[in-house]
């Protein structure tokens, strides 16, 4: 973008400014996303788009043979968030010293990206409430929505809706985990959740009532309760229950790009989302409390799109004098196998043992 237009002709910074602020975004947005370490990236032809073609997975039998199929005209909408801050004249002519700018478009990046994973995850209901909890970031206006689906139900799918979503199998995909401690102030989810754990990367290996099996790689996003349990050793021994299961979670290659486009030029978006090997595990508030989500994303089952990545601008000047900026982000899930996802509900002892929220929408 020209220098003047993203200054709206009214800033007085120039290119060094600008790329100290991104770059400083970008290296906020790679550290604090969960879902570009875990999802394949794909990229439209143009970052205006607003729609992408579906890839939504399903069979049909033909002559008694049953074929992988994907409806022909089916499209998903785009989902596009936005975070603001204001700068005074004062900050706004002094940016190269003190920086204040690139502090406020730090923090907002960081809202905004955890406000994506909050929709990749717990669908559009984070947004608007509607069929779910809507997640805080939203609910205080921290995180807008500018354009978004309301109607499109598999666009208002995320991870966590898939197993209740058509196609889907909740007998299998829903596993509750019980807490062997009656304190429900200190539930233990350790030694239950890890024979489930391993219950899911069993039902997904055999494919057993679903349509498909799935052989990963498999990642595990646990809400951050959850999460911490697993890194207490077990009663009386040295073990925590994390290395029981740890190895089950693999990762792209490291140098490997998942990303796809239906352009002939190949985006190189997994130089800006690399890092070195670990295995794909994560503890985050961005999934309904107290649950988690394990899943295989190989076989192209899921991506994420990306038509305009990470973007701060300069809007304009208000009554005031100060001067207003957005960041904002296009994207959507491509949840192309419904059956790749297992939800994990971990229970306390007053809680029956039966599925729970979040549905479809």
């Amino acid at each position: 973008m020209d220098i003047n237009q993203r200054n709206c002709n009214q800033l007085p910074w120039d290119k060094t400014i600008w790329d100290d602020i991104d770059h400083s975004v970008h290296e906020e947005c790679k550290r604090i996303s969960i879902a570009t370490k875990i999802l394949p990236l794909m990229m439209p032809d143009s970052e205006d788009a607003l729609t992408v073609p579906s890839e939504n997975i399903f069979v049909k039998t033909v002559d008694r043979e049953r074929l992988l199929a994907i409806e022909e005209f089916e499209t998903t909408p785009l989902v596009e968030l936005c975070v603001s801050f204001t700068l005074t004249p004062q900050q706004v002519s002094l940016e190269g010293k003190i920086g204040k700018g690139r502090a406020l478009a730090v923090r907002a990046a960081n809202l905004l990206e955890r406000g994506c994973d909050a929709v990749i995850f717990k669908g559009q209901s984070a947004i608007d409430g509607v069929g779910g909890e809507q997640d805080p970031l939203f609910r205080d206006r921290k995180v807008v929505a500018k354009s978004y689906s309301k109607n499109n139900q598999r666009a208002r799918l995320g991870l966590l809706q898939a197993p209740e979503a058509e196609g889907a199998n909740p007998d299998i995909q829903i596993i509750q985990v019980p807490s062997v401690n009656s304190n429900p102030n200190q539930p233990n989810w350790a030694e239950n959740g890890t024979a489930k754990i391993h219950e899911a990367y069993g039902a997904l290996q055999s494919g057993e009532g679903l349509d498909h099996s799935h052989y990963g790689p498999f990642f595990l996003i646990l809400h951050y309760v959850p999460f911490t349990n697993f890194f207490r050793p077990l009663a009386n021994t040295l073990i925590r229950p994390y290395d029981t299961f740890v190895n089950l979670l693999t990762e792209m290659p490291y140098g490997h790009s998942s990303s796809q486009s239906s352009s002939d030029k190949m985006p190189d978006m997994h130089e800006m989302y690399s890092y070195d090997k670990h295995p794909l595990y994560f503890g985050t508030g961005t999934v309904t409390p107290l649950t988690g989500i394990f899943a295989s994303w190989g076989g192209n089952t899921m991506h994420l799109v990306v038509s305009k990545d990470t973007f701060t601008e300069c809007t304009h000047q208000d009554k005031d004098g100060n001067y207003c900026f957005r960041l904002c982000k296009r994207f959507c899930l491509l949840l192309n196998d419904v059956t790749s996802v297992i939800r994990l509900e971990f229970l306390t002892e007053s809680e029956q043992c039966t599925p729970s929220t979040p549905s479809p929408g």
